[in-house]
């Protein structure tokens, strides 16, 4: 009997205390009965020649394996790239966030370096040293009317009979009499009181 071996090629190997020499082909010229003791022990490695047997790929296994091994990476994929998605937002509002600081600061720095918050600060002082001088010169004047009162010490006499008619704190019989700039002023701020 000759049986064939797929792995064993110019090779002696020793079968049920039995040597058996395995050609160039993977052939080799054994006893029928240890052939057939070999065949039925070693199947489908050995086989008898011209009787092959069939081997059965598990393509189902195979792809349902694989199928599995898709879908784990495929989750994978997934989970990771949704990771990626929340740095880049993360990202995203962290620069959007250091550009808005970024810019606060500049102006800061203008704003600190420029000669105009000196100058509305000595305005600031001017203004209230010009209150300061009108409270002393025209007593009490009510709260809230403290510039308006400021602007009209600036304003010649008629001017400010004019704003006092258009106001209608007075009329212009009341402030006939009256020919002196502080003193209407005054008049003013009489009316205001009350």
């Amino acid at each position: 009997m000759i049986i064939r071996s797929m792995n064993s090629r110019n090779c002696k190997v020793n079968y049920f205390n039995e040597e058996v020499i395995f050609d160039n082909e993977g052939k080799a010229k054994v006893k029928d009965e240890l052939g057939s003791k070999i065949v039925s022990n070693f199947s489908p490695k050995v086989w008898e020649e011209g009787k092959r047997p069939e081997t059965k790929i598990s393509v189902v296994s195979d792809s349902d394996d694989l199928n599995e091994k898709e879908e784990k990476l495929n989750n994978e994929v997934s989970r990771l790239n949704s990771i990626i998605l929340e740095k880049d937002k993360e990202i995203f509002r962290l620069k959007d966030s250091e550009k808005t600081w970024r810019e606060e600061y500049e102006k800061i720095q203008k704003l600190l370096n420029s000669p105009t918050i000196e100058n509305s600060f000595e305005e600031e002082v001017k203004e209230e040293d010009n209150i300061v001088k009108l409270v002393k010169k025209y007593g009490d004047i009510p709260e809230g009317y403290e510039e308006i009162i400021e602007e009209l010490s600036r304003k010649p006499l008629p001017q400010i009979k004019g704003w006092i008619k258009n106001e209608k704190i007075a009329t212009a019989e009341d402030i006939k009499d009256i020919s002196d700039r502080d003193d209407l002023i005054k008049f003013v701020i009489g009316m205001l009181n009350q």
